[in-house]
């Protein structure tokens, strides 16, 4: 297999906190994943301070993989917590080939993030392309809309209105402020 460095540095391997001698080579990754026993065992490749791929669990129940390219928000973690050991020794052979497979192979939130699970509505078009929507401005926006329907309504029939038509645009303006005053519960 071919040498890979930059200028900066040489991969490096750390499985279980010990650096392993020599080159990684991609046919390695797989085996050396079996091996992990211990949900909490780590397997980093390194390829310069600040810039990583680790994962940790078992071949069995599946891997949680991460990455980081820098800064703590250049770090990122796969989505699925439980990826097959093929995929994931395929994730870090790409990795180490410099290739860029691995950043479309899977999908990726940043690390740290609690669960996106019941925090945010997902879109998908018809590219396949998702728009992930955060429920709190949502929450705002359907707060916001409710609230300038009412207030047009309102202005629109102020001379036009008897006077028992005038919960219409009341009514609208409260449905808005109750979802605005719902997206403070939610934590983003």
């Amino acid at each position: 297999m071919g040498h890979y460095t930059t200028e900066e540095s040489t991969f490096k391997l750390i499985v279980r906190n010990r650096p392993i001698a020599g080159e990684p080579q991609p046919e390695d990754f797989k085996w050396r994943l079996q091996m992990q026993t211990d949900e909490t065992d780590t397997f980093v490749l390194l390829k310069s301070p600040g810039h990583f791929m680790q994962c940790s669990g078992t071949a069995d129940g599946g891997f949680r993989v991460e990455y980081r390219e820098g800064t703590a928000k250049e770090h990122f973690a796969s989505t699925d917590k439980a990826l097959p050991l093929d995929a994931t020794a395929d994730l870090f052979a790409s990795y180490l080939n410099r290739d860029e497979r691995w950043r479309r192979a899977i999908r990726w939130e940043q690390a740290g993030n609690k669960p996106s699970k019941g925090r945010s509505f997902k879109l998908i078009d018809r590219r396949g392309d998702t728009l992930v929507i955060n429920k709190k401005w949502c929450l705002i926006l359907i707060g916001a809309v409710f609230n300038a329907i009412g207030a047009g309504v309102f202005f629109l029939l102020n001379g036009l209105m008897d006077l028992y038509l005038t919960w219409i645009p009341g009514s609208l303006i409260s449905i808005g402020v109750i979802f605005l005053g719902l997206s403070t519960f939610c934590d983003d």
